[in-house]
């Protein structure tokens, strides 16, 4: 079995493995955990979810940001924030699909 089949799974045994999936070498088992992760909407991972918004992979960045939102946690107000506020500082080279994401997940998690 693959992540990607666990993902629409909310089970609370699949929290740890995803969150240890975050650190994968392959961009693809990152964003696969990330989605897993917020379809699980457990609190726990919000701090593993945080780490993961310096992902240097745009995709796995949006994923998590998705996560943090449905998961809907204050404590991540901040730091997507932060992320928001270095991508609109970059201008017209800023990722206008983070600055969306971002500015609804922080609306989602009360900021």
């Amino acid at each position: 079995m693959t992540i990607s089949a666990l993902v629409p799974y909310r089970d609370k045994r699949l929290t740890g493995p995803f969150m240890k999936c975050l650190k994968d070498n392959y961009e693809w088992v990152r964003r696969q955990a990330a989605q897993g992760l917020g379809n699980q909407g457990e609190k726990k991972a919000v701090p593993a979810l945080i780490a993961a918004l310096n992902d240097v992979d745009r995709f796995v960045v949006l994923d998590v940001i998705t996560a943090l939102g449905k998961i809907g946690d204050s404590r991540a107000v901040a730091p997507v924030r932060a992320l928001l506020n270095r991508e609109r500082e970059k201008g017209e080279a800023g990722d206008g699909d983070v600055i969306k994401a971002a500015e609804e997940t922080i609306r989602k998690c009360g900021g």
